[in-house]
């Protein structure tokens, strides 16, 4: 993260230490979430940057709103720095979609924009944006909205109850 950092640092134009410092934060967030669960004892003489690993691990656990809300700014600054390519809008709005349940409105519209618009931008990713919506929303409608007038459109009409290609 410190990387990340020192690479928004040399050049703060750039969208791509950005959504990488986003992703790695939820990750280690995932990874302080599951220590704790699990009670897992972590090796205290790691050290990361001034502080040791199970420190950052402790932050993490202690203030996990925080660290996602600090994740999802840092890919949204991300968009708006590289608002024309299809894998920055792809990459942040899958990265909120992992904390969809706990997003308010505004946010839950805000990703749905990310990933139409990288539909629009590119639409090979159209099947795993879709699958991905689907997977974590569970909302028909929204999904159908987001297919119509993409190849996976057909795939995705409601057909008797169940979303078409057994989904």
């Amino acid at each position: 993260m410190m990387e990340y950092r020192e690479a928004i640092l040399r050049n703060p134009t750039s969208a791509y230490p950005y959504l990488a410092w986003g992703w790695t934060l939820e990750s280690m967030s995932r990874l302080a979430e599951w220590i704790v669960e699990n009670r897992v004892s972590i090796a205290t003489s790691d050290d990361i940057g001034r502080h040791s690993f199970a420190h950052l691990i402790t932050q993490l656990a202690q203030h996990p709103e925080r660290a996602a809300q600090r994740s999802r700014q840092l890919v949204q600054t991300a968009t708006h720095l590289d608002s024309t390519a299809a894998f920055t809008h792809y990459s942040a709005g899958l990265h909120t979609l992992q904390q969809w349940e706990t997003l308010p409105a505004e946010e839950r519209a805000r990703v749905v924009q990310q990933l139409r618009r990288a539909v629009q931008l590119e639409p090979k990713y159209a099947t795993v944006i879709l699958q991905a919506l689907w997977e974590r929303t569970q909302d028909r409608e929204l999904v159908r909205t987001l297919a119509h007038g993409t190849s996976e459109e057909a795939l995705w009409r409601i057909d008797g109850g169940k979303i078409a290609g057994g989904r």
